[in-house]
């Protein structure tokens, strides 16, 4: 399995593990406006929004894809935006504040 690790380079400590998961995290990225805000993909089907500072998952967006998250990426300014990939040949943007459904197909 895979997993991420957020170091603090200034302290050179360990601020985030998620190695206690067996499940494959395809791809990370961190919110362009909130840094503290991680967006995982997984072979869970899920769409995870971590934050990082509270080391617990603020948001989860799962199983709408109905297969893997191979890929996740922030809207430029909007940090209540994020697409989403899957491995169904989808992509879908969901919108944090409702994420139920998502926005577009």
């Amino acid at each position: 399995f895979y997993s991420f690790t957020k170091w603090d380079i200034n302290t050179m400590s360990l601020t985030y593990d998620t190695s206690n998961n067996c499940i494959m995290t395809f791809d990370a990225k961190q919110s362009p406006i909130e840094l503290n805000w991680l967006a995982t993909g997984d072979s869970s089907y899920n769409l995870n929004v971590w934050n990082t500072k509270a080391r617990s998952t603020c948001s989860e967006l799962s199983l709408f894809h109905g297969c893997d998250v191979l890929t996740v990426h922030w809207h430029r300014l909007n940090t209540n935006l994020i697409f989403s990939g899957g491995s169904d040949g989808l992509i879908r943007l969901w919108d944090l504040r409702n994420h139920h459904q998502p926005v577009k197909r």
